[in-house]
């Protein structure tokens, strides 16, 4: 007789929306990887924004996906696929779904785990307090950066269950497509900072086109600028008139094999929800060192054991200069091939510590430990 194998626990992960953003696309990588090692996973969309088919398109097709219509159904879709654990990403995603959980009786209801990303230390006092009460019968949540625990009072944390695990993104099936300078009209000499994020006020978008031309006017170096992401920010900047070094890319699904032919990431974020970013992790993983502020985990996740991937800027009163930025950005452009090579390794080499398979594991450890 042999022994039962007890089977994983069914997962329901929510996202925000099929769109761009790191707090999106995670959870997409998250369904698939759980899909791939045998659990029974399913995908809610809440569908907040219209969808990108770039980013839909990541969600391998034998994830079973749901739209949200009425959350009124989200308790009926969870006893109808039997889910033992709903795992949420998002405060807007976390707020419902908690209330419609508290519609259930309590012998049917899942357990739901809250991921946080960057969300409540954005909030008013007045959002937060209102969120904390919905947020009680959440059983468990996980972070990624120490500042995701800053709005939350002693008693909430004392009282709920609080697991640290670190961000990571599976390792590509296949180098990234093909990009050439040429596809901009850049020449080889130039010097190639790139920039990806949503295009919301607190990313910096405005702060890194500055720092560019002014290294540009200041050094005579050409420095041309990639920038790649979408929103109101860039629906701004396309509608002005933009110099040639200055590329406005708008939604790329391919980003690596943009950031294959950068020098230099930028990451002036003053954005309060900024925790842990992925793109980050995308800029290392592809050895491109990087020009950042200081927020979140961003320090601590420039660091390898070759010195730091690049140069991390104090923010002061909530941002970082342009002057700062400017002033660092030029230091890199100074650089000669051989000093830009020892950047492009501490960037490698930093990348080691996101293992994308310990973090899976981790998350896998959290669903067995709510599961009934």
């Amino acid at each position: 007789m042999t022994d039962s194998v007890t089977p994983p626990p069914s997962v329901l992960i929510v996202s925000y929306g099929l769109i761009a953003g790191g707090g999106e696309t995670f959870p997409i990588h998250l369904a698939n990887a759980l899909r791939t090692r045998g659990w029974p996973v399913a995908f809610l969309d809440f569908g907040k924004e219209a969808p990108q088919m770039g980013v839909r398109n990541m969600l391998e097709r034998n994830v079973p996906l749901y739209h949200l219509q009425d959350d009124v159904n989200i308790g009926r879709l969870c006893q109808e696929l039997a889910i033992d654990v709903v795992h949420s990403c998002h405060t807007t995603c976390d707020l419902l779904i908690a209330k419609s959980l508290q519609r259930l009786p309590s012998y049917r209801r899942p357990k739901h785990l809250v991921t946080l990303h960057g969300g409540y230390e954005t909030m008013t006092l007045r959002d937060l307090l209102t969120s904390l009460a919905v947020l009680e019968d959440v059983d468990q949540f996980t972070y990624s950066a120490s500042k995701n625990l800053d709005s939350f009072p002693k008693r909430f944390l004392a009282e709920k269950r609080f697991t640290p695990i670190d961000n990571a993104l599976p390792q590509p099936s296949a180098a990234p497509a093909g990009r050439s300078r040429a596809d901009l009209g850049i020449s080889d000499e130039a010097l190639i900072a790139i920039l990806i994020s949503r295009a919301i006020p607190g990313k910096g978008w405005d702060l890194a086109r500055i720092a560019v031309e002014s290294v540009r006017a200041k050094s005579g170096r050409d420095v041309q600028l990639i920038i790649i992401g979408d929103g109101p920010v860039y629906d701004e900047m396309i509608k002005a008139s933009s110099p040639d070094w200055l590329h406005l890319l708008g939604f790329q699904a391919d980003i690596r094999s943009w950031i294959s032919i950068a020098d230099v990431a930028l990451l002036p974020s003053s954005f309060s929800g900024e925790s842990f970013p992925l793109v980050l992790i995308d800029y290392l993983t592809m050895g491109i060192p990087a020009i950042t502020s200081d927020v979140g985990e961003i320090p601590r996740m420039l660091k390898s054991s070759l010195g730091v991937a690049g140069y991390v800027i104090e923010t002061r009163a909530g941002g970082i200069s342009e002057s700062r930025l400017a002033s660092r950005l030029a230091t890199f452009a100074s650089l000669d091939n051989h000093e830009r090579d020892l950047f492009r390794a501490r960037a490698l080499s930093a990348s080691e510590k996101f293992d994308f398979d310990h973090m899976l594991r981790a998350f896998e450890r959290v669903y067995e430990t709510l599961a009934p």
